[in-house]
């Protein structure tokens, strides 16, 4: 990789970055884990439970909207209504074990990002096309030379798997978000963020 940037190629990559990101086809943190709980949904209505009444609560509509919340693990899930639908916590940790094999097996492979964001304002980032690379670390390579030369920081997000900085002074740190789980007596709560 030559050391300058070829500027009309990086002008180019600013107004072509947004129809494009760097999310792997067919990969979903927590696939395993949805699955097994949409199928114990599936069994519970088969069965004819009422689940909304089984949770505490009165209103079917306003158990509907926290539902859905929880069965996106976006909110933490209730112990009752884990019990509701017969959720095995030893089935539920191998799933999520499942779902880490998958992760890592992801991460191990290094897919190549095809954009970056410039991170010149928080209310208005800009993505950026990478020119198409060989391996990941010539992307990471090529996105550190932009930030240095343009004295920006840049980031290099991959959903669900990782996010990677590079800042202004050449430095690059990545973070990766694994899938986990935080089990209390009352709720168990599933983590977005990076660990």
């Amino acid at each position: 990789m030559e050391d300058k940037i070829d500027y009309h190629r990086f002008m180019e990559s600013m107004f072509c970055g947004w129809c494009y990101d760097n999310r792997i086809e067919g990969y979903r943190r927590y696939e395993n884990v949805y699955n097994y709980l949409e199928h114990q949904l599936l069994e519970q209505h088969k069965v004819g439970v009422s689940l909304h009444t089984a949770c505490g609560y009165k209103s079917p509509r306003r158990f509907h909207h926290k539902m859905r919340d929880w069965l996106t693990l976006r909110d933490p899930i209730p112990m009752k209504f884990l019990k509701a639908l017969k959720v095995d916590m030893d089935i539920l940790e191998t799933t999520l074990n499942l779902d880490r094999k998958e992760f890592q097996r992801i991460v191990e492979k290094r897919p190549v990002p095809a954009v970056f964001v410039i991170c010149r304002s928080p209310i208005a980032p800009q993505t950026c096309k990478i020119p198409p690379s060989e391996t990941e670390e010539e992307a990471i390579e090529y996105v550190r030379k932009v930030a240095v030369t343009h004295k920006i920081p840049c980031l290099i997000e991959c959903p669900e798997i990782k996010t990677i900085w590079c800042d202004p002074e050449g430095k690059v740190r990545s973070t990766l978000f694994p899938p986990s789980m935080k089990v209390t007596a009352r709720h168990v709560r599933f983590s977005f963020l990076r660990e």
